[in-house]
């Protein structure tokens, strides 16, 4: 979920949700409430994920780091681009893509807060 579509392309994932566990449920008649539990977790889990990835950036997209000081020695950090990263949180695990520095002096890497 990126761009200026974002609450839409929310919407339609949540909608797809929606009918992909309609569906489920239709092919497995007889599944117990834990079952259908479980689906739903993993469906949601998925879809919420993508959110708390969206939010996390949100601010940081307007942002061009210019100088950044490595935590270890003080040097001016290099910009390396864009990485991506697997964070896990109370909602499940997103993967967050956000500027990833590294210092020329003592080669440590740093994603900055945010």
């Amino acid at each position: 979920m990126t761009g200026k579509g974002e609450k839409k392309d929310f919407v339609t994932e949540a909608e797809g949700m929606y009918e992909r566990l309609r569906a489920w449920r239709h092919e497995h008649p007889d599944a117990s409430l834990d079952q259908i539990a479980e689906v739903v977790r993993r469906e949601r889990e998925q879809l919420i994920s993508g959110l708390v990835s969206e939010l996390a950036v949100q601010e940081r997209q307007k942002e061009e780091w210019q100088e950044v000081a490595c935590p270890a020695c003080g040097e001016k950090m290099r910009n390396k681009g864009k990485r991506k990263r697997q964070v896990v949180h109370r909602e499940g695990v997103s993967v967050i893509e956000r500027p990833y520095y590294q210092c020329p002096q003592c080669d440590e890497g740093f994603f900055p807060l945010g």
